[in-house]
């Protein structure tokens, strides 16, 4: 296969072996690229290869998810990240410029972004908790 029509069938200016073969759809084989032998022998069935990634998949997702909720931020912690958000979502540089509507609103985005509790959030908005908690 000329070098041209290799670019145009990978979609890729990247030099490969000769040795490496390609399908009908353009992809290159596994078995170019992988120890085919060494896989079998490691994991003896396809079956228990896909097991195997689907449980560090799924261990992944679960790390990512649980630490998520977990995690709390400090009050100072907090407030740098809520000054990032009123920057960024009303384009003012305290929170003594934004209105009451603005402060609730961002009392709902402290809480959903960053797992914050209801009198943290009331600190760091000095707003009155009970009213935070009505919001949150």
């Amino acid at each position: 296969m000329s070098e041209r029509k290799r670019f145009r069938l990978l979609k890729s200016r990247v030099a490969l072996p000769d040795s490496y073969m390609v399908d009908a759809e353009g992809m290159i084989l596994p078995s170019c690229y992988v120890d085919v032998d060494a896989v079998e022998k490691t994991f003896r069935h396809p079956s228990r290869l896909m097991m195997l990634l689907a449980k560090r998949i799924e261990n992944d997702v679960e790390i990512r998810l649980g630490m998520s909720d977990n995690v709390t931020l400090t009050d100072q912690e907090l407030l740098t990240q809520m000054q990032e958000l009123i920057a960024k979502q009303y384009r003012k540089n305290s929170i003594v410029q934004l209105s009451m509507d603005q402060r609730l609103k961002l009392c709902l985005l402290l809480k959903r972004n960053f797992n914050a509790g209801v009198k943290q959030i009331a600190r760091v908005t000095r707003l009155d908790p009970d009213m935070v908690a009505k919001i949150v």
